[in-house]
């Protein structure tokens, strides 16, 4: 369906239908409360390339627009009708880029003329994401715990600032119990905590004295706070830190808690390509198809990957990688293997498994995926195993 629109308002019916009799054909108009009638019928909600939404009687106007930004796709069009002349109900509107706000009176042209602004402008952002989808701002979530993300993340941000001398910088957003100052043998450093709770301190020199500097490429911020007093990252803070951060690194690689895909969309919309590390369970399918599903809010879907993590070939037990990839609406863009007894003696000496054992096929798999999603080249050439033939006749699948 082209349009859905949900209107109470009688002085706006008519032009809604104008609207919709003269440009879209299929559309339908849906009278009463919208906020009752849009809970009742989210499913073709969902579905509408175009929602027409009337905010007139709306008793809180802003949490129903929050309410429905949080259900929306990606790519869908909405324009609010009201009556409110409204600061704050504007600003929340427009934290939704593919959003725009009418007040009345209006006519079947007005409405038009704001599905046709907005088409646009979707059609600029999609330009815009497909052209740098291959940036260099990255965040690893696990679709659930121990999966090993961390670990994946780790090899990841190693492998491009020491084998191919990219400047990387990797920070580990879990400031209570963070692994990666284990893996690489740093210890961490105090004061991140802080910062969250007053952004304006983030500057240059903040983050000289926060940068672990492992390398000359490679530099980590791994941060540990007291468990008596949890840490909170903040989304303000996590943003004024990219703002300084980002244009020092060639990469900047985020190992991050699944819970920020769901709370943070305005950092989440701020990555280059969001990569969800999973394992080949039922678990593991469910919880990605719940984590994607929500990614693709905020993201284009040509920026959200899927990493099926310490897959096992001809295991019965385990979803087959095609299989995974037909039932997520996001791409399989890595297929990393098991690796149980290496991951253990990378965790004992504090190493990176690409450091400790660089033609292993976990880190081959790690350089597919780095040359998968970015333009990145050059790494060692090493003699193919069998696992590695078998992914990348797999991956090579999944591209089409």
């Amino acid at each position: 369906m082209t349009c859905l629109a949900f209107i109470q308002n009688p002085e706006v019916i008519p032009a809604v239908n104008e609207a919709i009799s003269t440009f879209w054909n299929d559309g339908q108009l849906i009278t009463g409360d919208p906020v009752k009638q849009m809970s009742s019928q989210w499913g073709a909600a969902s579905q509408a390339r175009i929602l027409l939404v009337d905010l007139s009687y709306v008793a809180d106007p802003v949490a129903f627009v929050a309410s429905i930004n949080t259900k929306i796709r990606y790519d869908q069009i909405v324009i609010y009708i009201g009556t409110q002349n409204d600061i704050p109900l504007f600003r929340k509107i427009t934290e939704n880029p593919l959003a725009d706000y009418l007040i009345t009176p209006i006519t079947g042209q007005d409405i038009l003329n704001a599905a046709a602004h907005l088409s646009d402008r979707k059609m600029d952002l999609n330009q815009k994401q497909e052209k740098n989808y291959r940036g260099k701002i990255m965040g690893f979530v696990g679709s659930h715990g121990g999966v090993g993300t961390s670990s994946l993340a780790a090899a990841f941000a190693w492998s491009l600032a020491e084998e191919l001398k990219k400047k990387v910088l990797l920070i580990d957003m879990d400031m209570n119990l963070g692994i990666q100052s284990f893996l690489f043998d740093v210890k961490p450093r105090f004061g991140l905590q802080d910062a969250m709770n007053a952004p304006s301190r983030i500057d240059q020199g903040f983050v000289d004295d926060l940068c672990i500097k492992k390398t000359p490429h490679f530099h980590l911020i791994c941060s540990e706070a007291s468990l008596t007093s949890f840490a909170l990252l903040k989304e303000d803070g996590l943003i004024r830190l990219l703002e300084v951060v980002e244009k020092n690194y060639d990469y900047i690689i985020y190992d991050m808690p699944r819970s920020l895909v769901v709370k943070m969309a305005s950092f989440i919309e701020r990555l280059s390509y969001l990569f969800i590390t999973t394992d080949s369970t039922v678990i593991g399918l469910r919880d990605t198809i719940l984590l994607s599903n929500q990614a693709v809010f905020y993201k284009n879907v040509n920026t959200v990957g899927v990493v099926l993590n310490r897959v096992k070939t001809n295991n019965p037990d385990l979803i087959a990688a095609r299989d995974f990839d037909a039932r997520v609406k996001v791409k399989v863009v890595g297929v990393i293997p098991d690796a149980t007894d290496l991951l253990l003696k990378s965790i004992n000496e504090s190493k990176p498994v690409a450091q400790l054992d660089p033609q292993s096929d976990y880190t081959q798999a790690i350089h597919t995926l780095i040359e998968n999603v970015t333009d990145e080249t050059g790494f060692p050439e090493v003699k193919s195993s069998p696992f590695m033939k078998t992914i990348s006749t797999v991956l090579h699948k999944f591209k089409k």
